[in-house]
């Protein structure tokens, strides 16, 4: 809901006062013209001819221009006719100045109407999709522990961001095609690229033990998650002591991944609590049996334990 509300006010602030100035900007080329038709360029060159007061041909020319109408005094008829002219021309570019900015407050509202109602129901949408409405076998708000969790993920979430029939009851999985994958149980979304899961964990002895706890054994001291006690090492499979090259380009759910790379942001959580964007991180597949396979391994061995401080279910949908 933080991001969606960010991203609103983003579009309230910046986005649409520079649709509203382009439009502007638009109309005034169009409707408003910077040079009128009309318009002519005096020569006052003639002005500079103060000495040809003897030149009888100057003057000729110069008698002539001054006979014709344009030194005459205006009528009254033709005064009321340009007044009538000038009233009638700037009533209509009143009109057309409230006609316009009425139709500016419409796109306005409608833009607002519609990206509202478009947050509102791609955001609702995702929340009833990872609250449980699709398979009915428990909910994102139902999780409790580790167990609760894993249990989430094998049915409840590849239930629902891997639909396996169409509206027909055609399999989906067995057309075997790229473009078929990544429907969402609503049938609204479809997935872009592929889910993520991620965690940050904590190293052992991140928290302070009073001296006599520390004296009794088989005491498992575990802190909260800091920009101290995250753990950033890498490990082999099921945590153990690294055994592949640190600087491989394969990617691998034990080995450590900055923000820089995973591309995620810091995020805060119900406790206020800021989580960093790296982390451990698993990709999953495009088709539902691979996905679930995936998930199945990483519970196998042991990916989440008692060090997991968050998971992260993070993917990229858009609304068909």
């Amino acid at each position: 809901m933080m991001i969606v509300g960010i991203s609103m006010a983003f579009s309230l602030i910046a986005v649409y006062p520079i649709k509203i100035l382009l439009y502007t900007v638009i109309y005034t080329f169009i409707y408003k013209k910077v040079n009128p038709e009309n318009s002519f360029i005096c020569d006052t060159t003639i002005s500079d001819k103060v000495e040809q007061t003897n030149d009888s041909e100057y003057l000729q020319n110069l008698s002539t221009q001054r006979s014709q109408a344009m030194y005459h005094p205006l009528t009254q008829h033709k005064i009321n006719e340009i007044q009538h002219s000038k009233h009638l021309y700037y009533r209509f570019w009143h009109l057309a100045n409230i006609l316009i900015t009425l139709f500016y407050l419409m796109v306005l509202v409608d833009y607002l109407a519609t990206d509202s109602l478009g947050f509102y129901l791609n955001n609702n949408n995702l929340n009833t999709t990872f609250s449980g409405a699709c398979s009915k076998t428990g909910t994102l708000f139902q999780i409790t522990d580790s167990e609760t969790f894993t249990n989430y993920l094998k049915q409840e979430f590849v239930n629902s961001f891997y639909k396996q029939n169409y509206y027909n009851g055609r399999i989906i999985e067995k057309l075997e095609k790229f473009d078929a994958a990544g429907w969402v149980c609503d049938y609204n979304h479809r997935l872009i690229g592929v889910p993520r899961i991620r965690q940050v964990r904590v190293k052992s002895g991140t928290c302070k033990m009073s001296t006599l706890m520390k004296k009794i054994e088989k005491i498992s001291c575990l802190g909260e998650i800091t920009s101290v006690s995250e753990d950033k090492d890498d490990y082999g499979l099921g945590w153990s002591k690294i055994i592949f090259n640190a600087n491989t380009d394969i990617m691998t759910p034990w080995k450590y991944y900055t923000s820089n790379i995973s591309g995620s942001p810091f995020l805060t959580g119900i406790s206020r609590k800021m989580y960093p964007g790296g982390g451990y991180i698993r990709d999953l597949h495009r088709k539902y049996d691979r996905s679930f396979d995936s998930i199945q391994r990483l519970i196998k061995n042991k990916w989440l334990d008692e060090y997991t401080r968050a998971i992260f279910l993070e993917l990229s949908v858009y609304n068909v």
